[in-house]
């Protein structure tokens, strides 16, 4: 039975010991990086993993409770990356006619109905 001094993991055999002291002084000595980069600077985990060369696993690891939820994420990308997350004006349309067509054919769950009765139908309701 093999120890990591690095983070007293116990492996039983000697050649995946050697290759988990290797992955364990790399991250030791990139540890800080990460972590300021990450919290710091708003690099994503897949920026880390292409910077550093490790696997997401590794870097989730070593960021512990100070991985960002999936908005946080999502604002933060949206943030960097802004024209990444503009519509052409062709899918504009395409959302514009799918919505319509919604609207159309069910005309009792769209928001506006929703909110807005009429006063004939306000009337109506409080009567039955």
């Amino acid at each position: 039975m093999f120890e990591c001094k690095i983070c007293n993991r116990k492996l039983d055999n000697f050649g995946n010991f050697n290759q988990h002291i290797k992955k364990c002084e790399k991250l030791s000595q990139i540890k800080d990086d990460i972590i300021n980069l990450y919290v710091n600077k708003d690099y994503s985990v897949r920026d880390l993993r292409k910077k550093f060369k490790v696997q997401s696993d590794d870097i989730k690891i070593i960021l512990g409770d100070k991985v960002r939820s999936l908005s946080e994420s999502n604002k933060i990308a949206r943030k960097k990356y802004p024209d990444n997350f503009k519509h052409t004006e062709e899918s504009k349309k395409i959302m514009r006619e799918k919505r319509l067509e919604f609207m159309k054919n069910n005309p009792e769950k769209t928001a506006w109905r929703l909110s807005n009765v009429s006063y004939p139908e306000k009337l109506c309701i409080e009567y039955i």
